[in-house]
């Protein structure tokens, strides 16, 4: 009868981030101090405590690597523009934290319909200075 035993934490650890290593590009994976240069949140300049930081630069990226963890049962934080009050992003170093920097490109614009489009990953801020023009 196969071990239904959980791997070792380093174990555990090191399939995560191999698995995230197949999917993403290197400059889109953050281990070690490129993790911990990171501040926590806006307000928050503490040190970025997460395992990994996944920057993926598509829809199809977010999914497969939400697909690994879930496969691996491994927890994801999911950071947007961090401006949040109820400390939903706050992670630990068991955390993959899952980064929709990279997705905030602004599709569309349609003034006559008051709308726009845009990527996960946008700030206010880039909207704004995009509605600014129109």
């Amino acid at each position: 009868m196969p071990s239904t035993a959980s791997p070792a934490p380093s174990q555990a650890r090191s399939d995560v981030i191999h698995a995230l290593g197949e999917i993403l590009d290197p400059a889109d994976l953050l281990e070690g101090d490129a993790v911990t240069a990171r501040n926590a949140h806006v307000w928050d300049p503490a040190p970025l405590n997460a395992m990994v930081v996944a920057r993926p630069r598509s829809v199809d990226g977010v999914s497969a690597v939400l697909k690994a963890c879930h496969q691996r049962h491994q927890c994801v934080v999911t950071h947007g523009g961090l401006t949040g009050l109820v400390r939903a992003t706050h992670s630990d170093a068991s955390d993959v934290v899952l980064s929709l920097e990279r997705l905030d490109a602004i599709e569309a614009i349609d003034p006559v319909a008051g709308t726009v489009t845009v990527q996960a990953g946008v700030v206010l801020e880039k909207v704004q200075d995009a509605l600014a023009e129109h």
